[in-house]
């Protein structure tokens, strides 16, 4: 049964473009994801997903580098992409992750493949439970470890059924709220650590990380590295925490 692990990525991204070929430390940010997705144990392929444009033929030669998979597809319609990448790596069972988090942990992304198949999900999260609100978002890990897997199933009836914008480029929002499908989480430490912000989606935020490499090892690191790394520095630490995630 194949567990393939797809990272999305692309150029054009709003509020800062061509942030996955920001350089952190010695490699680009899309350089990190792959590196440390490729150190997932429990995922037999690691695909990177990008739009078929010209701009990202620069995507493609980076993934090519770290021995990544390459899909091309939709640059809007990252559903379509998604879906159609799946099938094209014959994947039973997808692991979403998203290029603009350089510190993704590869034993969190385990751990979620774990739950995934001790609770025969159909759907699994690290930022999915039922909150008292009747949510089912529920942070309780650090911005930027965020990760999902869904059975290819799910991914097919998303692909089928689901119309408009903006639910076709966030991917799974219809199968995390599908009431029939058998969904899990993965517990996070909670607390304050949770709203530390560890992904790139602004210059304010590229800034911080570019710091934070300066200190992080050079080999393989785990969360914890990363957040003792943080609370060693008060600069940092006030970066991370410069307002709570949503």
């Amino acid at each position: 049964m194949t567990t393939a692990i797809i990272v999305q990525a692309r150029m054009s991204s709003q509020r800062l473009p061509g942030k996955v070929m920001m350089t952190l430390g010695s490699k680009t940010v899309l350089g990190h994801v792959l590196e440390r997705c490729k150190r997932v144990t429990g995922a037999d392929k690691v695909c990177c997903a990008i739009p078929e444009s010209s701009e990202c033929d620069i995507l493609f030669a980076e993934a090519e580098r770290y021995n990544a998979e390459i899909f091309r597809g939709s640059e809007q319609d990252v559903l379509r992409r998604y879906y159609e990448c799946a099938k094209r790596l014959k994947a039973k069972n997808v692991v979403r992750i998203t290029s603009d988090c350089p510190l993704i942990d590869p034993t969190v992304v385990d751990g979620l493949i774990d739950a995934f198949r001790a609770n025969n999900a159909d759907y699994a999260s690290n930022n999915y439970g039922e909150t008292p609100d009747g949510l089912n978002v529920l942070r309780s890990w650090p911005h930027g470890l965020d990760c999902e897997v869904f059975t290819f199933e799910m991914l097919e009836m998303a692909n089928g059924e689901i119309g408009g914008r903006f639910a076709r480029e966030h991917v799974s929002g219809a199968i995390r709220n599908n009431p029939n499908a058998r969904k899990c989480g993965l517990d996070g430490p909670g607390g304050a650590i949770a709203n530390h912000r560890w992904t790139l989606d602004t210059q304010t935020d590229y800034e911080f990380l570019a710091k934070l490499f300066q200190f992080l090892p050079s080999a393989d690191f785990s969360w914890q590295t990363t957040l003792s790394t943080i609370e060693s520095s008060p600069a940092l630490r006030k970066l991370s925490l410069s307002y709570i995630n949503p």
